[in-house]
């Protein structure tokens, strides 16, 4: 979907047109989801549109990252979720 051309400046920055022809919407996270401090970072890939990241700092776990896509081709992000 191409970005209306009727949209302000200001509003039109917070989207991106892709160079097929779509639109995605810039997101900025403040402060981060990966904890300050950590010495190792274990990916594991449960399902085919899920990727866990755990973070550890001395063998002791701060931090699990959950990202989950759209789909398979893991072209649209659908969340990200710190626990």
């Amino acid at each position: 979907m191409a970005l209306d051309q009727n949209i302000n400046t200001l509003e039109k920055s917070k989207f991106l047109e892709t160079p097929d022809n779509q639109t995605a919407v810039r997101v900025s996270i403040s402060g981060g989801l990966s904890p300050e401090t950590y010495d190792e970072v274990q990916v594991t890939y449960p399902t085919a549109t899920t990727e866990v990241y755990t973070f550890k700092l001395a063998t002791v776990t701060n931090a699990v990252i959950t990202v989950a896509y759209a789909d398979s081709t893991k072209e649209r992000l659908v969340s990200a979720v710190r626990s």
